[in-house]
Order: structure tokens, then sequence, then C-alpha cells
């Protein structure tokens, strides 16, 4: 199996399970108290939760992969792969590596009865066509890209030392591997 072509949240699924049989599946997550107290300074408590990557974790469900972005265009998105992209990386990315981050999720384009594959075009083709979509289509398959299926909890952690309850989303797998 090519990983780099299974989707983002498979692979994570699966170092979870490694994880879980391998050594535990109970780790436990630490966070330092960042709440600011009343004589200024930071509480810098420290916060254990025991989590278990079997039972604790959830998928979000995936939106439907057939983003309709007018009545005869449709666009078939893929969902994200576990491949190595500096993309994530940049802070500021112009809108040419958006469009073109995109593009890579792309599976076909159905106009009418026509069907177009990604292949059949050049990659500054489909992001110029991105890029002339109005901003309620874009709107459309941002949706799609930001709503992603993702493995997370949501937590509440208390810190002992100042008593503030804490709401952490975790799940991304710098949250248990790091």
């Amino acid at each position: 199996i090519d990983t780099t072509q299974l989707p983002l949240t498979d692979v994570e699924f699966i170092f979870y399970n490694l994880r879980a049989r391998s050594e535990s599946e109970s780790i436990i997550l630490r966070y330092r108290c960042e709440n600011i107290l009343e004589n200024g300074d930071i509480c810098g408590g420290t916060i254990n939760k025991k989590f278990n990557l079997l039972t604790d974790i959830e998928v979000t469900e995936p939106l439907e992969q057939l983003v309709k972005i007018t009545d005869s265009i449709s666009i078939k998105m893929k969902h994200q792969k576990f491949e190595y992209s500096d993309f994530d990386e940049k802070e500021n990315p112009t809108p040419e590596e958006l469009l073109y981050e995109i593009s890579k999720q792309i599976e076909f384009i159905a106009a009418g009865d026509s069907v177009f594959s990604p292949d059949d075009v050049s990659k500054e083709e489909i992001i110029d066509w991105l890029g002339n979509l109005t901003v309620d289509q874009y709107a459309k398959i941002e949706e799609f890209v930001l709503n992603e299926p993702k493995i997370h909890k949501n937590i509440q952690m208390t810190c002992k030392k100042c008593g503030t309850v804490h709401d952490i989303d975790v799940g991304d797998l710098y949250d248990f591997f790091m």
C-alpha cells in the first residue's frame, strides 16, 4: 500500500492503532496552563489527562464529495492525502498556492454530460479555472476543504493550581506523539 495515496485521516487512524497496540492504549496528555493570574503572572500549572487512543477519539463525518458549483457544473473532490507538502508550513500562502493545493484534491469536473479529469488538462488551466469562480462558487469548494474528516476529541481539563477549566481540542498526531 502506498500510504501517500491514502486519506490523511486513515493514516492517522493507523498510527493511533499501531501506538495503542504496540505500547499502550492510554497516554497522558500534558499541558501547561497559560491563564493570567490576578497579579499578572502566568499560572504555569501542569495539567495532566489520561486519554485512551482507541475509545476516546472521534472522527468527524465527511461532507459530500460531489460539490455542486452551478446547476450544470459539479466537482468531485478527493480527501486530502497523506503526502508531504510544505504548504502547511506556509504562514501566508499566495492565492495561486491555495488554488494549487485545492487543484490536487479534484478527482473530476462534471459539466453537463461531459466529465473532465485533472489529468486531461494542465495544472495551470485548472488553477486558472478555479481562480475565475465566483466567491460563492469558490466558498462551496472551500467548505469541503476546511471540513475534511479529522480525528479529534474535545476534552476539558482543570488546572489544579489556579482552577481554570480549559477546553482543548486534541487530535493532531502532534498532540499524541510529541
